[in-house]
């Protein structure tokens, strides 16, 4: 197996709700995702609201209905937690309650990525996607 990082950033647009998610889809390699930081930056005032799925099932915060939030804060998970990958999305989302401000939220992801991985990242590589 082979490490792969990854970075998302997720901008939340002010007066959001639950029901108002903004998403980014990210389509890592299948393997092993082995470490995730959540960077909420100074401001936030705990008005921002995030969470991480491997499609449907909840990889942080493992509740349903429970959201991450904060202020200046970083949080870092060690999960070794299988992931699909490629068929299936890794979904960052979240609201921002804030009335006025854009909020944006960073993430960065260490995948062990499988064998199978490593050759759906090749195949990619060579414009081969349907295999």
């Amino acid at each position: 197996m082979a490490g792969a990082a990854f970075h998302v950033e997720l901008t939340l647009s002010p007066r959001g709700t639950r029901e108002t998610t903004t998403e980014v889809n990210v389509h890592p390699p299948p393997g092993i995702l082995e470490q995730l930081f959540i960077q909420f930056p100074p401001g936030h005032a705990g008005l921002t609201n995030v969470r991480v799925r491997d499609g449907k099932r909840l990889i942080v915060p493992v509740q349903l209905d429970t959201w991450l939030k904060g202020d200046g804060v970083l949080y870092s998970f060690n999960l070794n937690t299988q992931i699909a990958g490629s068929e299936t999305p890794l979904v960052f989302e979240g609201f921002n309650v804030d009335d006025t401000f854009l909020h944006t939220i960073y993430f960065d992801a260490v995948i062990e990525v499988s064998d199978e991985g490593r050759l759906d990242q090749f195949l990619r590589s060579l414009g081969i996607t349907n295999v």
